[in-house]
């Protein structure tokens, strides 16, 4: 619990540090903005975030029903939420998966079992991510929907090469068995004898495990074609879904008619991806900066700041908090029944 309350008190350190930041240039302005929001469309923004997260919970169910065909949509709801918390609170959004496999444990699924679950949910969101990635690029390449600064280009670019090449490693690492013994192991060799990793034994079993989980659940995945394209598509439906979130949290500041949907889109990809490497929870700062940066083409400052605060409470804030109360309350009952 230390750790948690650290990485709490951190988060709201970097909260802190950031809303100074951005509230510092026109307090007044952006704070009557969002005194004046309209309230319903803010709903309509929450609503839209609770359809993502049940249908990425649909997308978790249809996976633990391959273990637990009992495994209902209401239970994958909890945990999802419960890992936005964790993800939340840890770079990478890294935390989430360890919990989601001793929940699972919790509910009678075996440890291997819970590891294969959150392995395919992995490999099916990082392809979901990189096509609507290629596809925003290709999109706003030929029609020119967005036209970005250099800095966040290259950003936007270096991220979508890793995720790229995540992606590509996964894949290579699930369907070769015993590659990554060429591959990693030499890697971990010559970073041991440069001293910049202690424990290179340790450290290649850890990926030894990972590798064979990998190799495991792709081959599995491959025999069921089926249940890949539909989770594939619940993924992908899951975040257009999140991406438009904006649309509605500008459509609340009163910007009705000047917001334009595949635009608001392709910036919302653009935004994730720069964030998604950013070594920081939430990745705070490279989030904020993308967004600010552009959705500014379209919107006045003080608007594009207020529309910025909503949506990273709704989207974020929000998750994380309600993440955090379930957690607790489901760990206390474990408690009593004890």
């Amino acid at each position: 619990m230390k750790k948690f309350s650290f990485k709490g008190i951190f988060l709201i350190l970097i909260t802190i540090a950031l809303m100074w930041y951005i509230l510092k240039d026109n307090f007044d302005g952006i704070v009557g903005v969002l005194l004046t929001s309209n309230v319903w469309w803010i709903l309509v923004a929450i609503i839209i975030y609770i359809i993502f997260l049940s249908l990425e919970s649909l997308m978790t169910k249809f996976l633990i029903n391959q273990y637990d065909k009992d495994y209902s949509l209401f239970k994958a709801i909890k945990l999802t939420i419960m890992a936005k918390f964790f993800n939340g609170v840890t770079p990478f959004s890294s935390g989430g998966q360890p919990l989601q496999v001793y929940e699972l444990k919790e509910e009678g699924l075996r440890t291997s079992s819970g590891i294969a679950v959150v392995t395919e949910h992995f490999i099916i969101n990082q392809t979901c991510i990189v096509l609507l990635s290629l596809l925003a690029s290709g999109v706003n390449y030929i029609f020119k929907f967005i036209i970005i600064d250099t800095t966040l280009k290259h950003l936007f670019i270096l991220g979508l090469i890793l995720n790229v090449g995540l992606l590509i490693i996964v894949y290579i690492l699930s369907a070769y068995k015993n590659v990554y013994k060429k591959i990693i192991f030499p890697i971990i060799k010559f970073l041991s004898k440069l001293k910049i990793i202690k424990n290179s034994k340790k450290i290649e079993e850890n990926v030894k495990e990972a590798c064979q989980n990998y190799y495991v659940c792709y081959a599995k995945m491959i025999k069921n074609k089926k249940l890949v394209l539909k989770t594939i598509l619940i993924q992908t439906l899951a975040l257009l879904v999140t991406f438009s979130i904006p649309v509605f949290v500008f459509f609340s500041l009163g910007y009705l008619e000047h917001m334009n949907l595949v635009a608001c889109l392709i910036i919302s990809v653009y935004v994730f991806i720069v964030g998604s490497y950013i070594p920081l929870p939430g990745g705070s700062g490279g989030i904020e900066y993308a967004f600010i940066t552009c959705f500014s083409l379209y919107v006045v400052d003080s608007y594009v700041v207020s529309a910025l605060i909503l949506w990273r409470f709704i989207t974020y804030y929000l998750p994380m908090i309600i993440g955090a109360m379930v957690f607790n309350i489901r760990k206390s009952k474990h408690k009593h029944a004890l």
